[in-house]
């Protein structure tokens, strides 16, 4: 529903006034209709991918702020000209796949092989059952 919608005229702000919270000006539009001006407000609802993004941007901007504590990424940065947040994420994804490569399959093997049948057999004991004896056992 746009903001000059009949729904919305007792919440759309004035045009000139302060952008309320969620609210965007957008230039005032002509249009036909019956309003008490017989204009259409100059502010519209923020989309959510709107919203999204300066969320995102003020994250990241939080985010970016927190690794200015990190000299070494402060020199690497200076050093390679590439910004810290991309340098953080690039050697997060390769310390992942390295340790997912190398490490991985045997904790994956590890796991379904003797974490799990641990863990139910452990919880078999604790129930009256036969069933789940015989089977985990």
């Amino acid at each position: 529903v746009r903001a000059g919608h009949p729904r919305n005229r007792a919440e759309t702000p004035l045009p000139g006034a302060n952008a309320p919270v969620g609210w965007v000006e957008r230039g005032a539009r002509e249009r036909s209709g019956s309003t008490a001006r017989g204009r259409f407000c100059c502010w519209e609802r923020k989309s959510r991918a709107e919203n999204k993004m300066e969320q995102i941007s003020e994250a990241t901007s939080e985010f970016e702020k927190d690794l200015e504590t990190f000299p070494l990424l402060k020199t690497a940065e200076e050093k390679t000209r590439i910004p810290k947040t991309v340098i953080l994420v690039f050697s997060s994804l390769v310390s992942f796949v390295v340790l997912y490569v190398t490490i991985g399959p045997g904790l994956l093997c590890n796991l379904v092989g003797f974490v799990y049948p641990a863990y139910a057999s452990f919880k078999a004991i604790e129930t009256e059952e036969k069933e789940d004896d015989t089977q985990w056992l």
